[in-house]
């Protein structure tokens, strides 16, 4: 990537970061140059529902070891509220443990994370954190617990962590098998603010998250000719959640409008030639 042109990106990134009523961070890594730009990268934000994605790998691991441990069938007995859908059914439900784990990456429900969690040991899910050499990542409480919140048990990462764990994924990490499978599952169509604005042709994993007064996204886009890694983060708004929403959106038009140049570009930054 051109320095002036990376060096551009991070300018017109950092411009909205810095007008956002609120503190900001993101990262974002070209996979093909490996080059990589942040701001307030290594900063400490709640994670909200992005540490999903080390809860959904430990399970990948496990069910590795344990072939049948995701057909397993459990019943969906203690529900807490939140984003998902299971705690608002009336009926009995019983469900495999791969389709829980679906559940808590693509509608984010809490009750089946909790039951992610439980399966996966929380202590396993941190193991996973630090396979992917993430010092400040960290999986402390389950979802829901207001105890935990008020105490400051806080779920946390980083923009750069985030960025870094999808840049791994696509490298093929922990495994080939299971980044295949956490990047497939991590694809299935959910509505958030990035998948709003990418191409809808072109192909993303991603996780989502909120909480009051906190919002982040990280995604990998497998853009052809030029994959890349984005999050974008933020703590403290004072605006509301369709304002939080349009500011992640925001952060991922400008990123992809870079990265699509770059794509039908050469090396001089000329578009290709396209046949009529």
């Amino acid at each position: 990537m051109s320095t002036h042109f990376l060096a551009r990106l991070d300018r017109e990134l950092t411009q909205r970061a810095d007008s956002f009523p609120g503190v900001t961070g993101f990262s974002v890594r070209d996979l093909t140059s490996g080059e990589q730009i942040s701001l307030l990268g290594d900063e400490a934000f709640p994670s909200a529902s992005t540490i999903k994605i080390f809860i959904l790998v430990t399970l990948l691991c496990r069910a590795e070891q344990n072939p049948g441990l995701l057909q397993q069938r459990l019943p969906i007995e203690s529900r807490v509220p939140g984003s998902g859908v299971l705690t608002y059914l009336e009926e009995p439900v019983e469900l495999s443990l791969l389709d829980i784990a679906i559940l808590m990456m693509i509608v984010s429900d809490n009750t089946a994370t909790n039951i992610c969690i439980e399966q996966a040991g929380m202590h396993e899910v941190n193991r996973t954190i630090a396979g992917f050499d993430l010092s400040q990542t960290v999986l402390r409480r389950v979802m829901q617990d207001s105890a935990a919140i008020a105490a400051g048990r806080e779920n946390i990462t980083t923009p750069n962590d985030l960025v870094a764990t999808f840049a791994a994924l696509h490298a093929g990490k922990p495994s080939p098998s299971i980044a295949r499978r956490a990047l497939r599952i991590m694809s299935k169509p959910y509505s958030s603010p990035f998948r709003s604005a990418i191409p809808e042709t072109i192909e993303i994993a991603h996780k989502t998250g909120g909480m009051p007064r906190v919002r982040s996204e990280a995604t990998l886009v497998n853009l052809p000719n030029r994959p890349y890694a984005l999050s974008a983060m933020a703590k403290y708004a004072m605006n509301d959640v369709a304002e939080q929403d349009r500011f992640l959106s925001d952060m991922a038009r400008i990123t992809h409008q870079f990265f699509a140049t770059l794509a039908d570009s050469n090396a001089y930054g000329q578009g290709f030639q396209r046949s009529a």
